[in-house]
């Protein structure tokens, strides 16, 4: 224990070091570093605290770049391989061109009047940050998730927002000893930053619910549904799709059958119509559709913390619009809806693997239906993911990944991972990434 404190006591050492050093600099700095024996854990820990820290100019693609450095940041943690030190030596070059090492210094404890939504609406980042702090250190996470999602805090889903907000989390729970307020530091000034936009978009919600039918399959009426508006919409533009007479008529067509499931259901049939959806067809653009569901997944996770159900209901509502919005922009579902599942299930991932490696997209992901217990295939594509860097791939993991043990493995999740992985794969090789 003494050992892992000393290590973490070099923590603010080892970040002020890579606020310094130029991309090309790193691999010398990491091996010097790894012959003094520094755990991989630790400088995970650090590289983290140094993507987290807020830049003097800060962005949407910032926003983004963030977003993927903590996915991979996270499996490299959980799932630690032979690759991991190069990969995370990769990822900090990366951050170092994306990023920079210029950062804004880190806010010092102060009592500061009024409430964190007042700070969020009028947009000021540093109050927000300092009010966060205040929360935080008062109430701990839950009661600063609680304020994200009560009735006053905009749905952030029209956005990235929502994963930043549970990378951040998974990140304090994972790294225990942390300042617990810094760890936010970043999401709140983000949220600030949106909430004041004044071009943000307004969150679609149905108008009312009824119980006019009830439907043998929820899940194919739904896909249906995508299918029958498809032609009208705008194909590649999610924000011209997340319009009332398009998304907007599908959540009232859906909440017609809905008035009967319970938030819990609503929420699990999400995940089933975007599984089935990505599964049964190749993605418009894979790295758009990954952030995006990354994004309503990790909405529908935050929308736990809300302070009543129906202030959940709404953030479920809230998700399934943003979805449909981008079902019509990226995905055309066709074909068989359940996919070609075998009778006898497969235990053998060889042919998988090797349909990922040639590129065949359609056998890849038949394979990926025979699979019935998917845990070690999804370690598997984990590591795979990581130490190549496919943002796209670990955003669809991470996306599906808590809703494995909910679902029994009884809806597509695997083949939804393994049709982005499999589009991704090529682009991967043109771009002398593997």
């Amino acid at each position: 224990m003494a050992v892992t404190q000393s290590w973490r006591a070099a923590s603010p050492e080892l970040v002020e070091q890579m606020r310094q050093l130029l991309p090309h600099q790193v691999e010398d700095w990491a091996t010097e570093w790894r012959q003094r024996n520094l755990p991989l854990q630790e400088f995970l820990r650090a590289l983290w605290r140094f993507a987290s820290m807020p830049r003097i100019r800060e962005n949407e693609r910032i926003l983004y770049e963030r977003v993927d450095a903590g996915l991979i940041i996270l499996s490299l943690s959980v799932l630690p391989s032979d690759s991991s030190w190069a990969a995370a030596v990769r990822l900090m070059q990366r951050l170092l061109v994306m990023l920079g090492g210029d950062s804004i210094p880190e806010p010092r404890p102060s009592n500061v009047a009024g409430n964190l939504h007042d700070a969020w609406y009028q947009g000021h980042m540093d109050q927000a940050e300092a009010r966060t702090v205040q929360l935080v250190r008062q109430a701990g996470i839950r009661g600063l998730l609680v304020q994200l999602m009560a009735p006053s805090a905009p749905a952030t889903v029209p956005s990235m927002l929502p994963s930043l907000w549970r990378v951040s989390t998974r990140m304090v729970q994972r790294w225990s000893g942390q300042d617990l307020a810094l760890g936010f530091r970043l999401a709140t000034r983000a949220q600030a930053s949106w909430v004041s936009n004044r071009h943000r978009l307004q969150v679609l919600t149905p108008e009312s619910e009824q119980a006019r039918y009830r439907t043998w399959n929820d899940t194919a009426y739904v896909v249906d549904l995508i299918r029958e508006m498809r032609p009208m919409a705008a194909l590649g533009d999610v924000l011209a799709c997340y319009q009332p007479h398009l998304a907007g008529a599908l959540l009232a067509r859906i909440a017609q059958g809905a008035a009967g499931l319970s938030n819990r259901r609503l929420a699990s049939l999400l995940v089933e119509v975007s599984a089935v959806t990505v599964a049964t067809t190749p993605a418009m653009d894979a790295d758009q559709v990954s952030r995006h569901l990354l994004a309503i997944m990790d909405w529908l996770h935050l929308s736990r913390y809300a302070p009543s159900e129906t202030d959940e209901r709404i953030a479920i509502w809230t998700a399934w619009g943003w979805f449909l919005a981008v079902a019509l922009a990226f995905l055309s579902p066709d074909g068989a809806i359940a996919g070609a599942v075998p009778v006898e299930p497969i235990d053998d991932d060889c042919a998988l693997w090797g349909a990922l490696q040639t590129g065949n997209a359609d056998e890849a992901v038949a394979q990926a239906w025979a699979f019935g217990d998917v845990a070690e295939v999804w370690h598997a594509i984990i590591d795979e993911a990581a130490v190549v860097a496919a943002p796209d791939t670990l955003r669809m993991v991470w996306a599906y990944k808590p809703w494995l043990s909910d679902a029994a493995f009884g809806v597509p999740l695997l083949p939804a991972v393994v049709r982005i992985m499999s589009q991704m794969r090529p682009a991967l090789v043109i771009r002398g990434g593997v």
